[in-house]
């Protein structure tokens, strides 16, 4: 039923119904066109409607060449900063927010496993150096202060002590077993 009546739909826009574009005329969307201009008043008006089209060319192209000249600049005052800023940028910037280095300092350490960590589990795909680089540019630009290095560096003693420490207990242990 649904079909004929879809049929029965068309058949009576295709034959009833006016088309859609019956009231429109497109003489309403044209520039009029003025017959009673002499060969030479068309020619210079053809001659006018071409200088706007140049006109308005040129001012396209100067436009285009301005914004050429401004991406130009740019590059080049980016290309002048120096290497670490532009690396950080590139490497760590793309993900993360400058707010972000600057809420969490570090001291060189901290860095050095921050930027180990992005390298091997976040694939930040650092080249051969770049760590190096950014650790100490991220260390002397973003350093931890007071309570935060120390704590840093307490860590790190706990984190070389305890493997130290797990061994000798452990040799303890195999030696008490021994005898």
């Amino acid at each position: 039923m649904k079909s004929g009546l879809a049929s029965v739909c068309l058949l009576y826009g295709l034959l009833v119904a006016q088309p859609a574009w019956s009231g429109l005329d497109i003489d309403q969307y044209l520039p009029p066109q003025e017959t009673d201009l002499s060969p030479e008043e068309q020619r210079q008006q053809r001659e006018a409607v071409q200088r706007q089209i140049e006109e308005a060319r040129q001012r396209e192209a100067q436009r285009a060449q301005k914004a050429e000249q401004a991406r130009q600049a740019e590059a080049e005052r980016l290309a002048a900063r120096p290497y670490p800023v532009r690396l950080t940028e590139k490497r760590c910037l793309t993900c993360h927010s400058i707010n972000n280095l600057e809420e969490n300092p570090q001291t060189r350490l901290g860095w050095e496993l921050t930027v180990l960590r992005m390298d091997w589990f976040q694939g930040a795909q650092l080249e051969r150096g770049d760590r190096k680089v950014l650790a100490q540019y991220l260390a002397t630009t973003y350093p931890a202060r007071g309570l935060r290095s120390y704590l840093e560096y307490l860590l790190l003693g706990l984190a070389l002590f305890l493997p130290v420490f797990a061994g000798y207990q452990l040799r303890q242990r195999h030696q008490k077993m021994k005898n």
